[in-house]
Parts: C-alpha cells; sequence; structure tokens
C-alpha cells in the first residue's frame, strides 16, 4: 500500500469538499461527518486496545464488556468506512474507486 496514493486521493476528496463546484451542501457536510465518526471510532478502538493489553487483572465481566465494546466499536469503523466510499461515490465514482482500491486492506 502506497500512502502517496491515499495522501493524494484525500488531497483531491479536499478540492471537492472545499473547492467551488456544484456538490450540493448537505453532501459536503455528509462526507465530513462521515469523517469524523470514521477518525474517532479509530481513536476509540485504538485506546480500547490500549487499555485491554494493559489491564489484566480485571474480572471476567469486565473483561467481557470491554471485548464486546472493542468489536462493536470495530464493527463501526467498517461500517463509517463503507458510508464515507458510498458518498464519496455520489460526487465522484473515479475518487471512491481510488479511495477503496488503496485502502480496503486495511478496513475489509
Amino acid at each position: 500500500m502506497d500512502l502517496s496514493l491515499i495522501k493524494r486521493d484525500f488531497r483531491e476528496l479536499r478540492s471537492y469538499v472545499f473547492g467551488e463546484n456544484d456538490i450540493n451542501d448537505w453532501d459536503r457536510l455528509i462526507i465530513i461527518y462521515n469523517l469524523y465518526l470514521f477518525f474517532n471510532h479509530l481513536y476509540i478502538l485504538y485506546a480500547l486496545i490500549d487499555y485491554i493489553s494493559k489491564d489484566k487483572n480485571q474480572s471476567f465481566l469486565n473483561q467481557f464488556k470491554n471485548i464486546y465494546l472493542f468489536f462493536f466499536i470495530l464493527c463501526n469503523v467498517r461500517t463509517s468506512y463503507f458510508y464515507f466510499i458510498y458518498n464519496v461515490a455520489k460526487i465522484n465514482k473515479n475518487l471512491s474507486d481510488s479511495f477503496y482500491k488503496n485502502t480496503k486492506e486495511y478496513f475489509i
């Protein structure tokens, strides 16, 4: 996976979202919200990984709750990723295909 391809895709997306074009304002807002959800879920996921891996002396019930929450957030990351790809496809199909091709190995 080449990080420069993902950076290129984000630069192109930024030009669509923040540039002067005929994209509906709601579509812009939804894409920004999808990115916000996606990155927040990733942050929470990494924080949970850190918490679960460090705290070994929990009761079974607490461990179960933490693991359940981990998998719940993991599913939310995947869902927000797919909604992001779907909403980018509404404004530019080629850009969403490029995002999907360059990032699918991480989120599918």
